[in-house]
């Protein structure tokens, strides 16, 4: 009966508001799923490029100043200090994972026994100024979508 008085009259306000409402949170849900999906996926790259460090290279980064970070989607990048200058130093994430350093240690084993500490260190910068706080932030959406939904 509701159903035949439903497509008789039409849609009420309240049920048009629902039906918006539910489209807007599935769609919310959705934008979620791929941005931690993405977070995610650098969050599994950074974790490999630290466990591919050795242990007396991952000793060693945390003195090493990192400059800006650029992240375009693909490939985390900065000028990194080492002890006899400054390196240009990139993570790609997209579409293979990869790292490259310009310091002679990179240039001469890198290719070879993995990241050299200038990678790790911008590895490690990324994930605490970046990943950490993207993480926070969507928890802190998804509470409040919680918090707030009547659904």
């Amino acid at each position: 009966m509701n159903e035949e008085l439903i497509s008789a009259w039409g849609k009420t306000a309240a049920q048009e508001d629902l039906s918006l409402a539910l489209a807007s949170i599935t769609h919310d849900w959705s934008t979620v799923g791929k941005y931690l999906q993405e977070l995610g996926h650098l969050g599994d790259t950074i974790l490999a490029l630290i466990q591919a460090g050795e242990d007396r290279r991952l000793g060693r980064v945390g003195d090493i100043k990192v400059g800006q970070i650029v992240f375009n989607g693909r490939k985390i990048s900065s000028m990194v200090k080492g002890t006899t200058g400054w390196y240009e130093t990139h993570i790609t994430v997209l579409p293979t994972r990869g790292h490259h350093c310009t310091c002679p240690d990179w240039e001469k084993n890198g290719k070879m026994v993995g990241p050299c500490k200038h990678v790790l260190a911008l590895g490690l910068a990324f994930r605490q100024t970046r990943l950490v706080p993207a993480f926070d932030r969507v928890t802190s959406g998804l509470m409040n979508i919680l918090e707030h939904s009547e659904v």
